[in-house]
């Protein structure tokens, strides 16, 4: 009789475990993003009518149906639902993985003329995690969070910041200018004499000195000034940098195009120059005058029309184009027309199956310097057809002297170039466009561009 007593109380117990099984069944979906998870109850209970106790593994907990529960830590956590039903309960635990991705980035000053470089870290987040810093000299590996680092020559680096922990890697890269100062700007003016220039010089620290003469006698020490030209002119514009800190200094002259008494009538006009920083691409300089009354309409030569001063065109295919810039004024009551033959192959030997571009643009936004590089030292001709002439016969110094297209890319270079005589640099090779020559003395560096033409 005891046997049969225990034997029915198992069974019943069975019954009533199959009986909650049926009734009853805990489960969950969810979903993460960084720390933060969604929890979706997917549960059943025969009634509809079960209550959620949740644990989420990390000491809290919540009584939701759907909570939304961030962590503070990455990590896997066992989260454990239990329903409650009048009739039943059940339980189902999973496991959660979330993650702290990291967002790498840093900052740098240069603190001496020695060339030693403080970095500062700004990676999120600030803790738990291990750096790997590349500086681009090729030193060894840092580790430090903000390491300082001496590099023994000037120039521009690139430093690469790896950082892991958390579960996540992330990097960041960026270029570091190190007691290097590369002059440079850009300008543009308008019909009533009033110049803008955009001061575009890379440099190391915030406390530069910068000097400007516009070439008609003024001066300013602005970091990007406008100046009121009194007269219409071509004006040579130099720019003068010094850093007082790093001990480095350069100089970048350009010139620039001031119409300060608006032309009587219509002048078409427009000169050819290869874009030698892309391979199937020209620049068309709209030398036409320039009054708000002007309308311009181009005929690019293969059927197609535009618009407007300075318009860009794509061709189909390789081949030479007549190209015509018709200007129409209907209050200056005139009207003039320009034609010439544009074509891949009249601009360096280029033969490619497939289409170039052209693109119009103002000469006032890019000109051709009239002075020298250095001091001293004189560059001609300007333009120049297949030799170009360095003049250092005025100074004492080596000189590193390099020739690069308008995007930078260089295409002839020479190294501790002996002072005192005429150095003579090959260009025929060179496509038809755009350059810009870069002299440099170790102590300072100066640049212009010139024309390669046929």
């Amino acid at each position: 009789m005891r046997r049969f007593i225990v034997f029915l109380l198992i069974c019943i117990g069975f019954g009533s475990a199959q009986l909650s099984a049926q009734n009853c069944q805990a489960d969950f979906n969810f979903w993460s993003q960084n720390l933060t998870v969604q929890f979706i109850d997917s549960s059943f209970s025969s009634t509809g009518n079960h209550t959620y106790n949740w644990s989420f593994g990390d000491g809290t907990s919540d009584t939701l149906s759907g909570p939304l529960h961030t962590y503070n830590q990455a990590g896997t956590y066992f989260v454990r639902l239990e329903i409650v039903d009048s009739i039943c309960t059940d339980t189902v635990v999973k496991q959660v993985t979330v993650s702290n991705p990291c967002v790498a980035n840093y900052s740098y000053r240069v603190i001496d003329s020695l060339g030693t470089v403080q970095f500062t870290n700004l990676t999120t987040p600030s803790s738990g995690l291990s750096y790997q810093w590349d500086f681009g000299d090729g030193s060894p590996i840092g580790t430090s969070k903000d390491p300082v680092h001496q590099y023994a020559n000037r120039g521009r680096y690139t430093v690469n910041l790896m950082v892991r922990g958390n579960g996540t890697t992330c990097s960041y890269i960026d270029s570091v200018t190190v007691n290097y100062c590369s002059v440079y700007f850009v300008s543009q003016s308008d019909t009533n004499g009033l110049a803008t220039f955009n001061n575009r010089t890379l440099y190391s620290n915030s406390n530069a000195f910068w000097r400007w003469d516009f070439g008609d006698g003024d001066t300013s020490y602005a970091m990007s000034p406008t100046h009121n030209y009194a007269a219409s002119g071509v004006y040579n514009v130099s720019l003068y940098m010094f850093d007082t800190i790093s001990y480095c200094w350069g100089t970048y002259s350009d010139s620039i195009v001031i119409l300060s008494t608006p032309p009587t009538g219509c002048n078409a006009s427009y000169t050819i120059v290869k874009d030698t920083s892309s391979q199937y691409s020209v620049f068309l300089y709209n030398t036409s005058s320039n009054l708000s009354s002007h309308i311009y309409t181009w005929d690019f030569g293969d059927g197609m029309f535009g618009s407007g001063r300075t318009p860009s065109h794509q061709y189909a295919s390789f081949g030479s184009y007549v190209v015509c810039l018709t200007i129409l004024d209907t209050i200056m009551s005139c009207t003039s027309t320009f034609c010439d033959t544009v074509g891949m192959d009249s601009l360096g030997n280029l033969k490619a199956a497939a289409g170039f571009s052209i693109s119009v643009i103002d000469p006032t936004l890019v000109g051709i310097e009239k002075n020298a590089s250095l001091e001293e030292v004189t560059v001609y001709p300007n333009p120049a057809v297949n030799n170009l002439s360095v003049d250092l016969r005025a100074i004492s110094s080596k000189v590193e002297i390099r020739i690069m297209d308008i995007s930078g890319r260089i295409v002839v270079e020479r190294n501790n170039t002996t002072s005192g005589n005429i150095e003579q640099f090959d260009i025929s090779n060179l496509e038809n466009g755009l350059y810009i020559i870069s002299l440099n003395d170790g102590k300072s560096q100066k640049t212009q561009k010139f024309i390669k033409t046929k």
